[in-house]
């Protein structure tokens, strides 16, 4: 058995996945870059990495073992994290100009993505973005007192 699992052709621009548990490999790898220790603004709210992880997901050897994780509940904190990233990131991600209904469908898709996160989750996140929002105005309205 080779442990090749990908192989990169430049001249294509195209990775190989040469192992039938390549997809499940680098799906781990990405989701584990995306949930990691600290969470990175530009793999959490990517769409491309998004759509890639919920194909690798779905071809993936382990599909079910993933889709059984995804429905595990989250931390409250871990939520309030996401949701701290989704108001930093608002203005670059079009956040402010969706409306409630993209914001929740952008959580499900882009941000859980390979994952589910439950409505309690969602509500979570959004939660933590009011917080956000409400900790900013205050302290605008500060700095404008002061000035």
């Amino acid at each position: 058995m080779s442990n090749d699992f990908f192989e990169y052709d430049p001249e294509e621009s195209v990775i190989r996945l040469k192992h039938k548990a390549s997809a499940t490999l680098l799906s781990g790898m990405l989701t584990a870059g995306k949930f990691g220790d600290y969470l990175d603004s530009k793999l959490l709210l990517n769409k491309i990495l998004a759509n890639l992880l919920w194909q690798l997901s779905s071809a993936s050897d382990a599909g079910s073992e993933i889709k059984s994780h995804s429905e595990a509940r989250f931390a409250e904190s871990f939520m309030y994290e996401i949701g701290q990233q989704i108001a930093n990131q608002g203005e670059h991600i079009g956040w402010w100009k969706m409306s409630k209904d993209q914001q929740t469908q952008f959580i499900r898709d882009v941000v859980a993505s390979p994952h589910t996160f439950h409505d309690d989750s969602i509500e979570q996140i959004f939660e933590s973005i009011e917080s956000s929002v409400h900790r900013a105005n205050r302290l605008a309205q500060a700095a404008a007192r002061s000035s």
